[in-house]
């Protein structure tokens, strides 16, 4: 018998059972007796939860990250540390700089350490730091994106799928002359995922892909504004561009922002959109159309599988895909 089995037996999350067992005086006294009752019922006795996890275990879950600046991957770490604080494990964070190579460094450091499970943003890695993840022993799961070759579990989205359908809600609106704006593409990653999205939604409509430009400064907010001037510089040469998609949200709204700075109506004279719905998205005039990433949804569901795992409820590989949203505001 499983604490998963008492947990839906008892109509609470694994998580509530798990904090139950461990006698955690905040659990809502009527989800405590539903749980002890399921439990008497189906005969459930607990080894006590910290002693059916790993033995030996460090209490540290590896993440690594390519940035916490921006609201976007801190919503994806707080829904990591959401769900494991009911497990008393602690977080150690790593941040790659969106430069694989920075990332291997990143994982054979925290390696070292002897996490009890590993989260790593993105499937595009060296084959060391692959083999790196594959030789640590522990569970790995990787977030933000879909592999059809995962290390172990996958919990994303399709970053192809969402440029995808960015781009053709863009041309149902009308716009025909679509200009990409990219942070630096690398073959396989998010940015090159995204490009690819939007080039095929441009193929498949019949309509040839306008200008690009690649903005050097898009992994900060404070650096947004410079690359925004590089954008607004872009499109002032380029003025038959009817429709700016940028694969990153601060390009996107560095852009809004230096238009605004210079004259240029959006989405008057040019319309723009992103990808993130980082918070300034929403409170920035105009508002941004761009892709919903849901982050702490990622975050959450990443932990609880590796939860369950190092409870030893389940071992099998898992993908979940959460999905994106698109949302139309008024820059587009």
């Amino acid at each position: 018998m499983r604490l998963i089995d008492v947990a839906r037996s008892a109509g609470v999350s694994t998580m509530t059972a798990s904090r139950v067992m461990r006698g955690e005086p905040t659990v809502a006294v009527a989800s405590r007796d539903a749980v002890h009752a399921a439990a008497a019922r189906l005969g459930y006795v607990p080894n006590q939860v910290a002693g059916s996890l790993r033995s030996q275990r460090s209490g540290i879950i590896a993440v690594i990250v390519p940035t916490l600046t921006g609201s976007v991957f801190a919503e994806t770490v707080r829904g990591i540390t959401d769900t494991f604080d009911a497990y008393d494990y602690q977080l150690m964070i790593g941040e790659s700089s969106y430069d694989i190579e920075r990332e291997e460094k990143v994982i054979a450091a925290l390696v070292q350490r002897r996490p009890d499970a590993i989260i790593i943003a993105g499937v595009k890695h060296t084959p060391q730091a692959r083999s790196l993840l594959r030789s640590a022993g522990v569970p790995v799961a990787e977030i933000w994106d879909q592999t059809t070759h995962p290390i172990d579990i996958i919990v994303g989205f399709s970053n192809f799928q969402a440029a995808y359908d960015m781009t053709r809600g863009l041309l149902d609106k009308g716009y025909r002359r679509l200009a990409l704006a990219t942070g630096p593409v690398i073959p396989g990653n998010r940015a090159g995922e995204r490009t690819e999205g939007y080039l095929a939604a441009l193929k498949d409509a019949g309509i040839h892909p306008g200008p690009s430009i690649v903005v050097p400064y898009y992994n900060f907010l404070d650096s947004s504004l410079k690359g925004g001037n590089v954008v607004a510089d872009f499109l002032r040469d380029n003025s038959s561009i009817d429709c700016l998609f940028c694969t990153n949200e601060l390009i996107a709204i560095g852009a809004v922002v230096a238009c605004g700075r210079r004259g240029v109506k959006v989405p008057g004279d040019v319309a723009i959109a992103g990808f993130g719905d980082v918070e300034a998205a929403s409170i920035i005039t105009p508002d941004l159309t761009t892709v919903k990433i849901r982050g702490f949804e990622m975050g959450r569901r990443a932990a609880e599988i590796l939860a369950r795992r190092l409870l030893g409820e389940t071992s099998e590989p898992e993908i979940v895909d959460v999905g994106y949203e698109l949302k139309w505001r008024s820059s587009a």
